[in-house]
């Protein structure tokens, strides 16, 4: 009969509160068109960045998550991206990264 409690002459199971979580809260941008999707999430501080790419037509994902990567391909210092202009300027209209 533990963890049950009798009020006016009715039994009822004890409720124990959950442990707090240490949920993070995010923002998110997805832009698409006919060939690619690209996914951006980050956590309100902007401490991390992850970016998803699909491109449709070979069903090919790329995810990068190094903020440091994407500040080079917002200066076009990167190479061997699957569409790398659209990527710049997908992060360049977002405006997350400095």
């Amino acid at each position: 009969m533990k963890n049950r409690i009798q009020i006016d002459g009715v039994w009822y199971i004890k409720e124990n509160k959950p442990a707090p979580l240490d949920i993070i809260f995010y923002d998110g941008a997805v832009y698409e068109d006919d060939d690619y999707c690209i996914e951006a999430s980050r956590n309100k501080e902007c401490k991390w960045i992850d970016i998803e790419v699909l491109d449709k037509n070979t069903g090919k994902k790329e995810y990068i998550d190094n903020k440091e990567y994407l500040e080079y391909v917002i200066k076009g210092d990167t190479v061997d991206f699957m569409n790398e202009e659209l990527l710049r300027n997908f992060l360049i209209n977002l405006n997350w990264i400095e």
